[in-house]
């Protein structure tokens, strides 16, 4: 549950600082090279290692179906998802990096 709400939390913050990106432009010519890192430190979470870890969580939760200490968890980590998702979403109709 700590790792789902820090994970919501650091998306939640993301998002918060997408106008600082907004701001910044999106044409390359224009772009600083901050942000060509934030985007590629981005590209990372989207690796196959934390596709698998978010698999193998959603198993856990399957195997304790009846345990109000699974279903806490679960809620923590759609929240989790969800603005993992919001972040994504809005950060790539800025059309930054690719992701």
């Amino acid at each position: 549950m700590d790792y789902a709400a820090a994970k919501a939390a650091y998306f939640e913050a993301l998002r918060a600082a997408l106008p600082i990106l907004t701001s910044a432009g999106s044409n390359e010519e224009e772009r600083s090279p901050e942000i060509d890192k934030f985007a590629a430190a981005l590209a990372v979470a989207r690796e196959e290692q934390a596709k698998m870890a978010n698999n193998q969580t959603l198993v856990l939760f399957a195997r304790f179906p009846h345990d109000a200490r699974i279903e806490k968890a679960r809620v923590e980590f759609d929240r989790a998802q969800k603005a993992e998702q919001s972040f994504r979403k809005d950060f790539d109709a800025l059309g930054i990096g690719g992701l």
